[in-house]
């Protein structure tokens, strides 16, 4: 496991309509490829070739959850064939994570009509959508087409008084969010189809019938290929860089809303979020979007970007420039392994699957060897740490666009109309 891995910490009460409770949940995939599921005669834990009984009477809540959790060593990774995350509160209920994304649409709404009325603000005008829905599409279009490449459409705009105009200005600065908002929104649902894809694979690879066709003697394991576990890779690598990708993408959108004064529509020059290091705070973060006093601190915000500390998403950035620089995990031929050990329960022993990640330093580098580029003595489970640094980005997501509508009140409430 790696520093900070909590379970049960998200508190999305406000999205309560899109919970689900557990004990409604008939099956729960959890890492190494096991799966809870609830039948008629209660709940079992399935395991490859074996499944164990948790009691006639048992459904598959937190109780059997815990269980689960004890027998086998696991942790909830999703629910029913999809990505899922267990919640603080409402307690006893997990949340799908597609149909979070969906839901960001009302943070990012709200974040929008507080851009729209800092228009009318600065330009002593009412916002229009046509000046954004005829003119920027008109635009946009022609850009997209083909026909105008950077000298033309700054020539239009000044031919067109648009580059002198306030009004207008402030429409392709709003645009420009706009985009950013759906481009986070858009990666991190990528984020989440390919954790999903993942942990349906892991469990396909743990049912498969194994190619020795003898029995797997405990305490032994026995190294994994097939065509599942190319797609397991790949879905790892997509899920894993778009992890980090929402990151950037987070940090474009709090850069472009956090800036003095509003309404420059160039795209901020950099996109590369400092994460923290083991030992040390977000380093290097602009001025404007460090927290100021009435802003959302680390106590109420601690995912907010402006806000993250020691120990926040350990291991990604290295993990996600290895991916990146050395073509995924195909390069680094990194392990699936399925098995069968630990304490039988009923007399009977699970059968796991398990995808490997190479061991890292305590400062969140890959540790290595001079001889030997990878180790995985730590045995680090790679779908439940790529599942921990979704979970953050969730928190991330779910803090940072607080903390921004939070930023804009202020703003509004403490500042006169500055030009754009």
């Amino acid at each position: 496991m790696y520093p900070g891995r909590t379970e049960d910490r998200l508190d999305l009460a406000e999205l309560s309509f899109l919970t689900t409770p557990l004990a409604s949940i008939s099956t729960m995939e959890l890492s190494r490829g096991l799966v809870l599921r609830k039948s008629s005669a209660g709940a079992f834990l399935h395991g490859g070739q074996s499944t164990l009984d948790l009691g006639k009477d048992a459904k598959p809540g937190l109780p059997e959850l815990s269980n689960a959790r004890r027998l086998a060593g696991v942790r909830f990774l999703g629910f029913e064939g999809r990505v899922g995350f267990t919640l603080k509160a409402p307690f006893g209920h997990a949340i799908d994570g597609e149909q979070f994304v969906e839901a960001l649409i009302r943070p990012t709404n709200a974040i929008q009509t507080r851009l729209r009325a800092a228009a009318e603000r600065v330009t002593g005008s009412p916002w229009l959508d046509a000046v954004y829905g005829e003119v920027l599409v008109i635009l946009t279009t022609l850009v997209g087409e083909g026909h105008l490449d950077a000298q033309d459409l700054d020539r239009l705009l000044v031919e067109q008084g648009l580059r002198a105009s306030p009004t207008y200005r402030y429409a392709f600065y709003y645009a420009n969010v706009h985009i950013a908002i759906e481009d986070m929104r858009t990666v991190l649902l990528r984020a989440m189809n390919r954790f999903s894809a993942a942990i349906q694979l892991l469990g396909q690879i743990n049912a498969e019938r194994p190619t020795w066709h003898e029995p797997l003697i405990s305490t032994w394991e026995i190294r994994h290929s097939s065509p599942s576990t190319q797609a397991l890779y790949d879905a790892y690598v997509d899920c894993t860089l778009a992890c980090s990708s929402t990151l950037d993408l987070l940090f474009k959108v709090l850069l472009q809303t956090a800036v003095e004064p509003l309404g420059n529509p160039a795209s901020p020059g950099r996109v590369d979020l400092p994460l923290p290091t083991r030992g040390r705070a977000t380093q290097d973060l602009p001025k404007a979007i460090r927290t100021k006093a009435n802003d959302l601190d680390a106590t109420v915000a601690p995912y907010a970007l402006s806000n993250l500390g020691d120990g926040a998403f350990f291991g990604l950035k290295a993990w996600r420039n290895e991916l990146t620089h050395n073509l995924g995990p195909v390069a680094f031929d990194l392990p699936v392994y399925v098995g069968s050990r630990g304490t039988p329960v009923n007399g009977l022993e699970l059968q796991y699957a398990q995808f490997m990640a190479p061991d890292l330093r305590n400062t969140g580098e890959l540790a290595s060897h001079d001889w030997v580029p990878r180790l995985y003595k730590q045995r680090r489970d790679a779908l439940d740490q790529l599942h921990g640094w979704l979970e953050e980005t969730v928190l991330a997501v779910t803090d940072t666009l607080s903390w921004i509508v939070r930023r804009l009140d202020h703003r509004a409430a403490s500042q006169r109309p500055r030009a754009l």
